[in-house]
């Protein structure tokens, strides 16, 4: 039985009705339609673009001024994550894939309708977890395809349609790297078992939800993080994986740049010019009304702070 048509996968659906005027309407619209919540995600005068859970048979017959694409995995995987959890680094994966970098952590997006609450957000993740930690073997026996089987950059050749294909897709760099990642992270002897007991997920709304490890520690080393990553991204119910990097302070290096931009240069410290003991006050001119954010198409905003109920912003 072909189930597809039963379940629901995460899709981005752009509104281009043009006799819609603003992005509210547009999404009252694809909500409208698909009959579940979205979220919006892109908006411009023509167009504006949304993350929507819904059934493929109703994602493919919906109107004409939609444009609607699968989100598949690497879809999910925020840009630059990928090099945040290998240290920015592209030498001998292989030894990088065993290190850890600083990363606090991933922060993971639930589609629209996965989750309402924190703690059903929460709930999810850790089922999602659950099932990483138990996909591979179970008393010596295989329960399901390795994980590698069910993610895109590392499926098996035996899945795509044509030799030229196969060969194409083996030999991409990012499907060596994910290849490489996968089994020396989830699919390896030790299947990661020590970062995915040690893992706290937090919420701050239903669908934003945090990864860290427990006790501030590290995550883990690059392939099982990476390996995380993969197993939310092909979650239906992940929108979008990225990294949560560490913050820090970084004045040492602020200091030469606004002092005249020359490094190591500190020509206001040197005359004792440090601001130490000062009082600072800072005045704003007022909102620039042509800015974005702020401006109205359908007349200019009122700047004597009088208050207009009947315009949006």
């Amino acid at each position: 039985m072909d189930t597809s048509k039963f379940s629901e996968f995460p899709y981005i659906v752009c509104n281009t009705n043009a006799t819609v005027t603003n992005g509210f309407e547009r999404k009252a619209d694809v909500q409208s339609y698909f009959n579940l919540p979205a979220r919006d995600i892109y908006n411009r005068d023509d167009m504006t673009c949304f993350f929507v859970k819904s059934f493929a048979s109703l994602a493919s017959e919906a109107p004409s001024t939609f444009i609607v694409h699968p989100l598949t995995p690497s879809m999910k995987i925020q840009k630059g994550s990928i090099d945040t959890v290998m240290g920015n680094n592209s030498n001998n994966i292989t030894e990088i894939l065993e290190q850890t970098f600083d990363q606090y952590g991933l922060q993971v997006m639930l589609c629209p309708g996965a989750a309402s609450t924190k703690s059903e957000g929460i709930e999810r993740i850790n089922s999602i977890i659950e099932g990483l930690k138990q996909h591979n073997m179970d008393g010596g026996v295989r329960r399901a395809l390795k994980f590698s089987d069910n993610f895109f950059w590392t499926r098996s050749s035996a899945t795509l349609a044509a030799d030229e294909h196969r060969h194409i897709f083996s030999s991409h760099s990012r499907s060596l790297l994910w290849s490489s990642a996968i089994s020396q992270g989830i699919d390896s002897q030790h299947r990661c078992s020590s970062m995915l007991n040690n893992l706290l997920v937090t919420a701050s709304s239903g669908l934003d939800v945090a990864v860290t490890a427990k006790n501030g520690e590290d995550l883990g080393s690059s392939a099982c993080q990476l390996s995380l990553v993969a197993g939310f991204a092909s979650s239906p119910d992940v929108c979008v994986v990225t990294t949560i990097p560490v913050v820090e302070s970084r004045n040492v290096e602020s200091q030469w740049i606004i002092q005249g931009g020359i490094k190591d240069n500190l020509p206001l410290f040197d005359v004792g010019l440090t601001g130490r003991g000062q009082i600072v006050a800072v005045s704003d001119t007022g909102l620039d009304t042509d800015n974005c954010y702020f401006w109205d198409k359908s007349g200019d905003v009122s700047k004597d702070g009088s208050i207009d109920l009947t315009r949006r912003k």
